[in-house]
């Protein structure tokens, strides 16, 4: 069971679409107490596990409906949609970048893309690199997050974050230390 856990921790940590901290939340605890020789303690991380597969089926329900939140996708959409996910890092990563790797013209790329999927290019890249975020502040710090999301400063990051998200990065992370101490009460 621990070695389950393990690859289960890890596998999250590979994956841009990753579930909400307030669901991974449950696995350190679970997988610390997987490893004790307390029947209570494995009973505990039984009932962790169970709620963490309760919730995450949930949560692949959702993104299923979700896939893409769009409607099923042209060729296009589906290519540009996952060339952005994949290259979410690069500092390269833009509409020009795009449009050269799918081998289509920027102005077929902007108008097709707008149509498709509702949103401009520039607006997707913003808005999956703040969801992204909002998984990696769980585990790194502000700063780190804004630099290897290509944010020109954490100060910009910060106002992006906060116009998406209606909070700033530092009010986000604390709303999650509330929901996680709240969950923890809840046992």
């Amino acid at each position: 069971m621990v070695g389950l856990l393990r690859e289960t921790l890890a596998g999250f940590k590979r994956h841009l679409i990753r579930p909400p901290a307030s669901i991974v939340s449950r696995l350190p605890e679970a997988y610390r107490l997987a490893g004790s020789e307390d029947r209570e303690s494995i009973a505990r991380a039984c009932s962790l596990l169970t709620l963490f597969v309760f919730e995450l089926a949930e949560f692949n329900r959702q993104i299923e409906g979700e896939i893409y939140r769009y409607g099923s996708l042209t060729k296009l959409g589906k290519e540009a949609v996952t060339f952005i996910t994949d290259n979410l890092l690069s500092p390269s990563l833009d509409i020009s970048t795009i449009a050269s790797h799918l081998n289509y013209s920027r102005a077929h790329l902007m108008t097709s893309f707008k149509k498709e999927i509702g949103l401009t290019v520039h607006e997707f890249i913003i808005r999956s690199k703040i969801e992204y975020a909002c998984d990696l502040m769980t585990e790194i710090p502000v700063t780190e997050v804004a630099l290897m999301l290509n944010f020109s400063s954490s100060q910009h990051f910060s106002n992006v974050f906060k116009a998406y998200t209606g909070m700033t990065p530092t009010q986000y992370i604390g709303s999650l230390r509330q929901i996680s101490a709240e969950q923890e009460r809840s046992f």
